[in-house]
């Protein structure tokens, strides 16, 4: 997975496929919805409030995208999501988590907690009651059911 925005089209949290090392100090890799790309090592410098250099780190910014965090992943499109829940304590995280996948056969929840479930704004529900388009009917909210332990 990309670290940092690198064009428009290949941002902070594209998904890609490592092919193979160039050149001894490149990586090339495979973007699904771009092409096949070289990555070069970048440079971060860490610097303290005066302005002197506390550090610096060379790396590629890539990491292994088997595992993110809510917050990494807020606007991708993944293919299959695991939810780990049980720690759960902002509100929206679980939703953002969540609603990240394509299907919902392609969604596993572990750890959930119904005390953990914060009650929706009713302005919010009204707004979400709307049709919006297209979608997989399966990934729409539990609206007009039952919320309790057998349901989740």
């Amino acid at each position: 997975m990309l670290l940092w925005n690198k064009s428009e089209s290949l941002k902070n949290g594209s998904i890609e496929t490592f092919k193979s090392v160039v050149d001894g100090d490149k990586l090339l890799v495979h973007f699904e919805k771009v092409s096949t790309v070289e990555i070069d090592q970048v440079m971060w410098i860490q610097r303290n409030h005066q302005g002197g250099t506390i550090g610096v780190v060379h790396q590629f910014p890539l990491t292994l995208g088997y595992t993110v965090i809510y917050h990494t992943s807020q606007g991708l499109e993944l293919p299959a999501v695991v939810g780990l829940l049980s720690k759960e304590f902002v509100t929206g995280l679980v939703y953002i988590a969540m609603s990240r996948v394509r299907l919902a056969d392609m969604l596993l929840v572990r750890g959930f907690n119904m005390r953990q479930v914060i009650p929706a704004d009713p302005e919010a529900i009204t707004q979400c009651n709307w049709n919006t388009g297209d979608c997989d009917h399966a990934l729409r909210c539990c609206r007009r059911k039952a919320t309790g332990d057998e349901f989740f």
